[in-house]
């Protein structure tokens, strides 16, 4: 989230552009993608959902359709480095104890 306007009785979330599309996308268009490319998305959710709990915050709604590409993805391999988000932050929460 960049910013947040108020405009009367509306609010206005400014958020980055994922212009990739989500990975549940990717799978459908690619149906044999290499397992390597599947372990570096997990990695990065792995490493993110690891991030939001070092700051006490529970995601609540982990799935494929949540993951996003930062940019459109045409062709994934080995040496591909296209860097993926978590969204839809609706049912997290920030916990009072460190998880």
């Amino acid at each position: 989230m960049y910013d947040l306007y108020r405009y009367e009785k509306h609010y206005y979330v400014v958020m980055e552009y994922c212009r990739g599309g989500s990975v549940t996308e990717y799978k459908s268009k690619i149906k044999n993608s290499p397992e390597i490319v599947t372990a570096h998305i997990i990695r990065q959710v792995l490493a993110a959902l690891n991030y939001l709990h070092s700051l006490s915050i529970v995601h609540r709604d982990i799935k494929i359709d949540n993951i996003v590409f930062l940019d459109k993805v045409t062709d994934l391999n080995i040496e591909s480095n296209i860097p993926i988000k978590i969204i839809d932050f609706g049912t997290a929460q920030k916990m009072k104890y460190p998880v």
